[in-house]
């Protein structure tokens, strides 16, 4: 897990999540985390102003989406929230490496794969 605090007291984690949009769930990078929201990435971002809820392990924020860029999005917390409880150190799991893996682009790709 990638982690950092900026200037703006935001938690810079690239963690997996799951969010839930209109009773549907689907897989979530949390970006970063505030005491107001989070920046999320994910496949499908909601529309602005949808409410949604992210959950990580025990912890869960609900919130509405402000803006949307790409594949990611802001969300303003409907409620104070700790960043540290959403992106806090727990283990790596499964899911974690895969969407680690996901997100990285090769810099060169080889083809055809070279023989040994």
């Amino acid at each position: 897990m990638k982690e950092q605090t900026d200037r703006a007291g935001r938690r810079v984690a690239l963690v997996a999540a799951r969010m839930t949009v209109d009773g549907k769930a689907m897989p979530v990078t949390i970006a970063n985390a505030s005491s107001t929201g989070l920046m999320v990435r994910c496949d499908s971002p909601p529309d602005i102003g949808a409410r949604v809820d992210v959950e990580r392990g025990d912890a869960r924020v609900s919130g509405k989406v402000v803006w949307r860029r790409g594949r990611r999005f802001g969300f303003h917390s409907t409620g104070p929230m700790d960043p540290a409880v959403l992106v806090g150190a727990q283990p790596r799991d499964a899911l974690d490496l895969l969407l680690d893996k996901q997100d990285r682009v090769p810099s060169r790709i080889a083809w055809p794969p070279r023989r040994k």
